[in-house]
């Protein structure tokens, strides 16, 4: 750790929470949003993961792209949410039961309900659309911000919660033309 010839990186691995869009009460926008921005990714990072992970607010890896911070807040709304999580992975059970536990705390009416699977089980669930969030690992194949935009295209098989934007995912085909490889 001393040596001047080792350096720290990051891995370009995110870990998402995936809305099922065809949920009515995940439809919502403002809900996501409420859903995104109550819980303390700093503590994730440094005291839940504790292995050198940084808070992530962006889709894309990082340094391959940044977004701008978003606050909002889900008002008079009282819900059960299904988290779905992968039972055979420390980091994904620490990350479900944090997350579960800071939701319920700064989001009145929120019931989280929590389900784990072997990841393989969970990933079956996910692609039948059987889950209200899941709790997603993604590491890309290639280092470019399209491994990770391409996830939310209508064409994507790891599209689990089917969103389906038709400006993005017309960006997303335009971008994946011969003439832009």
């Amino acid at each position: 750790a001393d040596n001047p010839a080792f350096t720290k990186a990051l891995e370009v691995h995110m870990w998402y929470v995936y809305p099922n869009f065809e949920n009515e009460v995940l439809a919502n926008v403002n809900i996501r949003r409420a859903l995104a921005t109550s819980i303390n990714k700093d503590a994730i990072a440094k005291t839940v993961l504790n292995n050198g992970s940084q808070a992530a607010n962006y889709l894309v890896g990082y340094n391959l792209c940044f977004a701008p911070d978003e606050k909002t807040q889900m008002r008079d709304t009282s819900v059960t949410l299904r988290l779905m999580y992968y039972n055979n992975n420390d980091a994904s059970i620490a990350q479900a039961e944090y997350i579960a536990s800071q939701w319920q705390q700064t989001l009145p009416g929120l019931k989280i309900e929590l389900y784990s699977y072997p990841s393989s089980s969970a990933l079956t669930y996910a692609q039948s659309g059987d889950f209200d969030l899941f709790l997603f690992r993604w590491g890309p194949d290639y280092k470019d911000p399209m491994a990770f935009l391409e996830l939310l295209g209508r064409k994507n098989e790891h599209n689990y919660g089917r969103y389906d934007g038709e400006a993005f995912n017309d960006i997303i085909d335009a971008a994946s033309t011969a003439e832009m490889l």
